[in-house]
């Protein structure tokens, strides 16, 4: 691994003393950077406060009632959901259990922008936003020394080609892993291997330490990631390996679109013997624009068997209930 670049382990509460959701190590050298007159980039994957939030105890989690995705914490008393943006006020108490006990999920980019500001009053302070032009500061052409850049992983790859940026924080890295998708490990490599940079160091804040993404990435060893994962993919019958294609539908009636769906499936299994056939299950997000989305999945061993599914019965039917048919999808949401 590149001396320059470090990893630190977010389980080890030795290295939180002054903040909770900044390793003391890097304080300290965000600290001397500011003061050689460079400039540092803190990035994480969260909009707002944080992800949102869940009741310890009984589990709950508030969704969009439109969308069905996660809310997150837009302020300590507003949750806005991603899709949407539709808001509403921040419960007092879990309104499944009316416990008062909640746990915040992941980290926000507001969350982090406050606690930069917290630690470090004296400097400038600036909140990036790729998406409020007048908000976003142009990191190609403006030369700010001695400031504080927090934004997300998009606006710290645009960081990249700033002179003055002698230092990048990734606080929260490990969103990708909770992805299912069968190149979820891809999607992490490439993650970290975008924002790493000639010019500055990068650090990982991670709860997976012994993860050997972060190792392979952080040395850009592509020879060995593609080795491991093409071996971890042909053991699980996943792509290259194996041919996919995706069945999906939308429809306001839940019960009916899963319905659907897995009649289909009961046609295909008479068609063919499948390397891979996965069950009808929810898309990401369940649901938009009042419409429920479902996905079923098949895989062939190669493209002959493949063919088998141009069946006239089968085309027809997905057809007529407006199925969507995907093939060689690159991911299963």
């Amino acid at each position: 691994m590149r001396s320059k670049n470090q990893i630190f382990d977010q389980k080890n509460p030795n290295l939180f003393i002054e903040s909770k959701i900044i390793a003391q190590p890097i304080i300290e050298k965000i600290q001397k950077t500011l003061e050689n007159g460079g400039s540092v980039f803190l990035a994480a994957s969260q909009k707002g406060v944080s992800g949102g939030y869940f009741c310890q105890n009984c589990g709950y989690i508030p969704k969009c009632q439109k969308c069905q995705r996660i809310f997150y914490l837009k302020s300590t008393k507003t949750l806005k959901c991603p899709l949407c943006n539709r808001q509403k006020q921040a419960p007092q108490k879990c309104p499944k259990c009316q416990n008062a006990i909640t746990k915040t999920i992941g980290l926000g980019i507001k969350r982090v922008f406050e606690e930069a500001k917290k630690l470090f009053p004296n400097k400038n302070t600036v909140f990036l936003n790729l998406n409020n032009r007048k908000n976003f500061i142009c990191l190609k052409t403006v030369s700010q020394s001695s400031t504080i850049f927090v934004g997300s992983l998009k606006s710290l790859r645009a960081s990249k080609f700033n002179k003055d940026c002698k230092l990048a924080v990734i606080l929260n890295s490990d969103k990708t892993f909770f992805i299912p998708e069968f190149n979820a490990n891809e999607q992490k490599f490439q993650e970290i291997r975008s924002v790493l940079s000639e010019n500055f160091p990068v650090f990982i804040q991670t709860k997976y330490c012994e993860n050997e993404i972060f190792d392979l990435a952080l040395n850009q060893n592509y020879p060995v990631f593609y080795k491991k994962e093409l071996a971890l993919r042909k053991s699980q019958k996943l792509p290259p390996f194996t041919k996919l294609i995706k069945f999906s539908i939308k429809d306001k009636d839940v019960l009916q679109a899963e319905k659907i769906l897995a009649r289909l499936g009961k046609k295909l299994q008479a068609f063919s013997d499948f390397a891979f056939f996965s069950e009808v299950y929810p898309g990401y997000p369940e649901k938009i624009t009042d419409r429920y989305i479902f996905h079923l999945i098949i895989g062939f061993k190669n493209d002959r068997e493949k063919l088998k599914i141009k069946n006239k019965q089968i085309l027809e039917y997905c057809r007529k209930n407006k199925i969507i048919i995907d093939v060689d999808p690159i991911g299963f949401l």
